[in-house]
């Protein structure tokens, strides 16, 4: 019996170490140089967050880089499962849209997101000027 539960714990280590290097190489293929996006084809909320972005975002900080990653593409749910996490968010409250912007990451839309928003880009690209 001792040598069964050894061995699980064995494997349970070299699985999480398998996870973690796999998380690793899905968040070494997010830009950390642009804000990224994730939406779902049909969600309401990402689509009054492009609106957001596509309106006033685009017009206002031409100079940021912003790629939106839609995650009905397989990759692009494995990138959004990645930051997830990374950043330690629980499945419950993880959702579309979520943005990731210099580390932050903003999860849902509604009004008080385009100013949570905006001072994120601010600091953002100050930094980089």
């Amino acid at each position: 019996m001792k040598k069964i539960v050894a061995l699980l714990a064995v494997l349970v280590a070299v699985l999480f170490l398998l996870f973690k290097v796999g998380v690793d190489s899905v968040i070494q293929t997010i830009p950390n140089d642009s804000m990224v996006v994730f939406v779902k084809t049909g969600c309401s909320h990402c689509h009054q967050a492009m609106a957001f972005v596509d309106e006033t975002v685009r017009r206002d900080y031409p100079s940021l880089k912003i790629e939106v990653l839609n995650i009905d593409k397989e990759e692009n749910r494995e990138k959004l499962l990645a930051v997830i996490h990374r950043n330690r968010i629980s499945p419950r409250k993880a959702g579309t849209p979520l943005i990731l912007i210099d580390g932050h990451v903003l999860i849902g839309w509604d009004e008080r997101r385009e100013h949570e928003l905006t001072t994120l880009i601010r600091a953002f690209l100050s930094k980089r000027s």
